[in-house]
């Protein structure tokens, strides 16, 4: 089962409990209510692209939690071909978290994650560059890996001055990220290695 979601001016949905079919395409800039897989043995996958090539995408952002009674299989922001932008409000839980990049400079693909987030985070850079950023205004806590698909690729962005925990390793040895930036203020705990080509604490 596959939400996709496109990037729209106006309008809102309301989805609960991965109320999808086979296959459901929106054009929306905001989406209320929860999202999660009904069993585990579902399958229930979120897409978030921008409706035009070659340019900004514009915002989409999640009011609630998505997978916090069973966590959805996939969440991807951007494309090969295309930028994303989502804004997460709430905690998130999934398998596989993907941040894709397009092929053009301006296809870039960010996440803000502002709750708690469970997942292994994968990003991934055509052109465009893939971002996350922890803009939380509670504490939180990152479980899970950061990892990148190439070297010097990707960059973690971190200003909330609450409180971040990084739980798993973010990067490799092999495969650093581009950035890690602390914020001013940001109070921030690494429990595994981080690798990256640029380390940034203000």
């Amino acid at each position: 089962q596959d939400l996709i979601l496109l990037d729209g001016t106006s309008g809102a949905i309301a989805t609960t409990n991965g109320a999808v079919s086979e296959s459901t395409t929106i054009t929306v800039n905001t989406v209320t209510g929860t999202i999660d897989q009904a069993i585990a043995a579902d399958e229930v996958a979120v897409h978030v692209v921008d409706t035009t090539a070659n340019t900004v995408a514009d915002t989409i952002t999640f009011a609630s939690a998505v997978g916090s009674a069973v966590p959805i299989d996939a969440i991807t922001v951007g494309s090969a071909t295309t930028g994303g932008d989502a804004i997460f409000n709430s905690s998130v839980s999934a398998t596989t978290i993907s941040i894709l990049s397009g092929d053009n400079g301006d296809e870039d693909a960010h996440i803000n994650f502002k709750g708690d987030v469970t997942g292994a985070i994968v990003m991934n850079e055509a052109t465009g560059q893939p971002s996350m950023t922890t803009g939380g205004a509670a504490a939180q806590t990152i479980t899970g890996a950061i990892t990148t698909a190439d070297d010097d690729k990707g960059a973690v962005l971190i200003t909330n001055t609450t409180g971040v925990t990084f739980t798993g390793a973010i990067g490799a040895n092999e495969l650093r990220v581009l950035e890690v930036d602390v914020a001013d203020g940001a109070d921030t705990t690494f429990q595994g290695v981080v690798s990256a080509k640029t380390l940034d604490i203000n």
